[in-house]
C-alpha cells in the first residue's frame, strides 16, 4: 500500500529535519520541501532579517500561511522549523493532515549539531547555546510530543539511521510500500 499524507518532521533546530528530510525523501521516492525555504521565497527576505526588520509573531505568521499552503499538496517530506508547533493551526495540520513525525534529541547533543547560529535567529544572540537549547525545550517539548505520530530518539542515530527507522515505521503502522 502507499500512502499519499505528507510526512512533517517536527523538532528543535539541530534535530536534522533537512538533512533526514532530504535522506527520506529519496528513500520513499518524494519530493522534499523545507518550511523556512518556502517562507523565505515568499517573504523575499531571509529569515533572520524577518525577525530583525518585523518580529517573531510576523515570522509565525509567514509561517502558519506558508505551512497550509504546503499541505495543501501531498506525497512530499516536509522539514518544519522548530517553532512551528507553537501555533495550534499548525498542530492541528501536522495531526490531521499527514503522518508527524517527532526527531527528539538532548539539547547537549543539539548544540553539538548546530554549526552555524546566523541562521537562527533565537541563538544569535546567545552565549550559551545549549542553555538556551534547554530553555526553549522546556517551552516546548509537550507541544512536540502531543503533535507527534511517531516519536523517534535520535540521540545514539546518524541521520541514515533515522531515515530507515523512519521508513520502518511507516512499513510496519501503515503497511506502506515506496515503490
Amino acid at each position: 500500500m502507499t500512502i499519499d499524507k505528507n510526512i512533517f518532521l517536527i523538532g528543535m533546530m539541530g534535530s536534522w529535519k533537512t538533512t533526514v528530510g532530504r535522506l527520506l525523501a529519496k528513500k520513499l521516492k518524494r519530493k522534499f520541501v523545507d518550511l523556512d525555504d518556502q517562507i523565505e521565497k515568499a517573504a523575499g527576505l531571509i529569515i533572520a532579517h524577518i525577525f530583525e526588520i518585523f518580529s517573531e509573531d510576523e515570522f509565525r505568521s509567514l509561517e502558519a500561511k506558508q505551512l497550509k499552503k504546503i499541505a495543501q499538496n501531498e506525497n512530499q517530506v516536509v522539514g518544519t522549523g522548530g517553532g512551528a508547533v507553537l501555533q495550534e493551526k499548525n498542530r492541528q495540520i501536522f495531526l490531521e493532515q499527514g503522518i508527524t513525525i517527532f526527531l527528539r534529541a538532548e539539547p547537549a547533543v543539539l548544540a553539538s549539531r548546530i554549526r552555524n547560529k546566523s541562521k537562527r535567529p533565537l541563538l544569535m544572540k546567545s552565549d550559551d547555546i545549549e542553555a538556551t537549547l534547554r530553555e526553549i525545550w522546556q517551552k516546548r517539548q509537550a507541544l512536540y510530543e502531543a503533535s507527534a505520530h511517531y516519536i523517534l530518539d535520535t540521540d545514539e542515530l546518524k541521520p541514515e539511521e533515522v531515515a530507515e527507522k523512519i521508513v520502518a515505521y511507516l512499513q510496519e503502522q501503515y503497511e506502506y510500500n515506496p515503490g
